[in-house]
């Protein structure tokens, strides 16, 4: 099976610490060096806040469709309608939206949710006390009365700890989203719709635009055609 993966990075700045980044990969430890500045295409929404660090990323995708279905709801979890069911559960419980706490959140939230909950998915983890400190944090704002429980990692997938290594014999020689010439054309069009999963495009604190995106959530993640509303 082809290696897709999609990651979580955290902002090592002080400045912008804890920020966080969601991407589309092939290869995760040069994608990482790429977002660092060690070698070219690293998106530009990350160039300011250097250096990152790679937290986690998921992989076990069917298809490279899936993985950037995924990576879409995961930037844009108020828009996307795969979760709509879930989004009371999340709305004002699990902090700003841009920051570490609030992906890791929505991750867990959506390994819950179809199709995602029927893939044989394996979230790797680059620090178990990176990971267990994620995890604490939650039961302390619970505890202080926000009601927000984080959701467990579902049993069906695996759960694993280690470094870029362990990776590294998973990855072909595949393309990363930002050396596809845009994804629109990946759909066949003439024109990248703003925002379209692959971009750089995240969540800012400063300022929120309409975002005008191709809908993935109607895009069949086994052969990539439009699904009939």
């Amino acid at each position: 099976m082809e290696f897709f993966a999609c990651y979580l990075l955290s902002s090592c700045n002080p400045v912008y610490l804890d920020y966080a980044y969601i991407g589309f990969t092939v290869n995760p430890s040069r994608r990482i060096r790429q977002h660092n500045g060690e070698l070219v295409n690293g998106a530009w929404f990350t160039k300011k806040r250097r250096p990152w660090q790679m937290v986690l990323c998921v992989y076990g995708f069917p298809s490279k469709v899936a993985a950037l279905q995924f990576e879409w709801a995961w930037q844009h979890p108020e828009k996307s309608k795969l979760l709509a069911h879930r989004k009371e559960h999340f709305r004002g419980r699990i902090g700003r939206a841009f920051l570490l706490r609030a992906k890791f959140a929505i991750l867990h939230e959506m390994l819950h949710c179809k199709p995602w909950c029927h893939f044989a998915l394996t979230v790797h983890l680059f620090s178990r006390e990176r990971y267990e400190d994620l995890v604490k944090s939650f039961a302390f704002t619970r505890a202080g009365g926000s009601g927000y429980a984080l959701m467990e990692i579902p049993p069906s997938m695996s759960r694993v700890f280690g470094g870029f290594e362990m990776l590294d014999a998973l990855c072909g020689n595949g393309i990363d989203d930002e050396d596809v010439l845009n994804f629109a054309s990946y759909w066949g069009s003439a024109q990248r719709p703003e925002g379209a999963p692959g971009t750089a495009t995240e969540e800012e604190p400063e300022e929120e635009e309409e975002d005008t995106v191709v809908d993935v959530d109607l895009l069949c993640y086994l052969c990539s055609k439009p699904i009939e509303p």
